[in-house]
């Protein structure tokens, strides 16, 4: 295949026209936006040149805390399996993962087109470029080692073929695709396994939406982009209400991806400018663009160890063996213990400071109904409110529960991860 392959030439040719129709615009300082789209401010932009002596770019993606942007052709013309990390607060280039097990069936390699996190599988979706037929892959990433495997998902069957898959979006509300082609008329929507589920025809490219992005606005509406004016639009996900949102003049504006956690309380959707290896996030309204296809995160799972040592660890405020302390004491009772979240142990400061634990005292009556939460519980210095401290020298969160001022009774101890990842009681006594 010749690597000056057709969708190249089209797309450096058509930059110099739009460069030019865009100059006067350029004038007006930002974003640009009709006057009834929903907020539309720009949030950020940085450069985000790969290097790696890539030539051209096509996709991004955000995985929740960085973002990906994809090189189709380095600058010898060749096909590029590299995607470099960026920290979407400053643009600061984080590193790169080198992508193999894509399939080498032709003359040249296959290059990556557009990207599209998926969070509720924990992988990133690729499509090709450079190579026909157009393919889709998921990739699993490894950050240790700068790597990711590639596992073919699907071909695409549809008729007439292109060499670069340009708009790619992941659907997290039914598990699918959508996706379009570079010239493509035609928005399609796939399951994971290939199976083409319909899609939005007749989208003109003498308008000037072939080969542009997608991304998921929420369970009714998707964003578009309209690469060489710079527009963004919205539509409806059976092709009606199509209407524009905003524009970044004299910029292109290629794939697209959704971001509600970098922006404290606003969602915003990230454009790239292949051309000018630029990155810009404007805001969408509330609401809309979950970060990797509209599913909330999992929930937080964490199990406990049993209280450590020198509190006996017991399993009900009646076992016998529950450690027992003298009233009147101004000593202080250390709860120790270790946590596992998501099946990982909590072993380093910056694990404990996503995972904090707190601490309820409640002191136990003749019944449930008479049992009294301790709200003011004496503590060592060691300790701020009800939060427990992590020691990372042992791998343990620490409470120093103060003996002074407690009644002779019963305790129970409630250790609560914060975010809602579960709990766990121990009981002592005060004799």
């Amino acid at each position: 295949m010749n690597t000056e392959n057709r969708w190249v030439k089209r797309r450096v040719a058509l930059v110099g026209l739009a460069v030019a129709l865009a100059a006067a615009l350029l004038l007006l300082a930002g974003l640009t936006k009709p006057s009834q789209a929903a907020t539309g401010d720009i949030l950020r932009t940085f450069n985000a040149d790969p290097g790696n002596s890539c030539f051209f770019g096509v996709g991004v993606a955000f995985d929740g805390s960085e973002l990906l942007t994809s090189c189709a052709m380095d600058t010898s013309r060749k096909s590029s399996r590299t995607i470099t990390r960026f920290d979407p607060a400053d643009g600061t280039k984080l590193g790169t993962y080198k992508i193999s097990g894509m399939i080498e069936d032709g003359i040249e390699p296959e290059g990556i087109g557009a990207l599209a996190w998926d969070a509720k599988n924990d992988q990133l979706w690729i499509g090709n470029a450079n190579h026909g037929p157009e393919r889709i892959y998921r990739v699993k990433l490894d950050k240790a080692t700068g790597t990711g495997q590639a596992t073919l998902a699907f071909n695409i069957t549809r008729g007439s073929q292109s060499e670069l898959v340009a708009g790619l979006a992941y659907e997290g509300t039914d598990d699918t695709l959508w996706y379009n082609s570079d010239g493509g008329e035609t928005i399609h929507h796939y399951d994971l396994a290939g199976t083409l589920l319909g899609g939005i025809p007749n989208l003109d490219p003498d308008q000037g939406l072939y080969g542009s992005g997608t991304a998921v606005a929420n369970a009714e509406t998707l964003y578009k982009s309209k690469p060489l004016s710079g527009q963004i639009y919205t539509m409806k996900k059976d092709g009606s209400n199509f209407s524009p949102f905003a524009s970044l003049p004299g910029k292109r504006t290629d794939d697209l991806e959704c971001d509600n956690q970098t922006f404290s309380g606003k969602s915003a959707l990230w454009i790239y400018s292949a051309d000018s290896d630029e990155l810009t996030a404007i805001e969408v309204p509330e609401g809309q663009c979950v970060q990797g296809g509209g599913v909330d995160p999992p929930p937080i799972t964490c199990t406990f160890s049993e209280i450590l040592p020198p509190v006996n660890d017991v399993s009900s405020a009646t076992d016998a063996g529950m450690s027992s302390y003298k009233f009147g004491s101004r000593g202080v009772i250390p709860a120790k213990f270790q946590a596992t979240c998501d099946n990982d142990l909590i072993d380093t400061q910056a694990e404990a400071e996503s995972h904090p634990m707190t601490l309820k005292l409640t002191k136990l009556g003749s019944t449930p109904a008479q049992d009294t939460v301790v709200e003011q519980t004496q503590t060592g210095s060691a300790n701020t409110g009800n939060l427990f401290q992590f020691v990372d020298a042992d791998d343990h969160y620490i409470y120093n529960v103060g003996v002074k001022g407690l009644e002779a009774r019963t305790y129970k101890l409630t250790i609560s991860e914060a975010n809602g990842g579960g709990s766990h009681d121990e009981w002592f006594s005060i004799k």
